[in-house]
This record gives structure tokens, C-alpha cells and sequence, in this order.
């Protein structure tokens, strides 16, 4: 019980917000790439 506490005190939503936004840009970024090499 303790140890759990003591381990992750509380979560950190901003990492997660960065994760998140770091994934969809390179998500984005490969769909344009993609998009970009289909249109030509």
C-alpha cells in the first residue's frame, strides 16, 4: 500500500500532454509526407 504511494505520488499530465502531442505530430507529419509523395 505504502510503497505504491510512495513510488508514484502523482501523476504527471504534462508529460502526457507532450507524449500525446509529440505522437500526433509525427503522425501528421508522416500522412503529409505520404499525401505530398502520392500527389506527385
Amino acid at each position: 500500500m505504502h510503497a505504491e504511494t510512495r513510488m508514484r505520488p502523482r501523476p504527471r499530465p504534462l508529460l502526457g500532454t507532450v507524449a500525446v502531442v509529440v505522437i500526433l505530430s509525427v503522425i501528421i507529419a508522416a500522412g503529409a509526407a505520404v499525401a505530398f509523395g502520392t500527389l506527385r
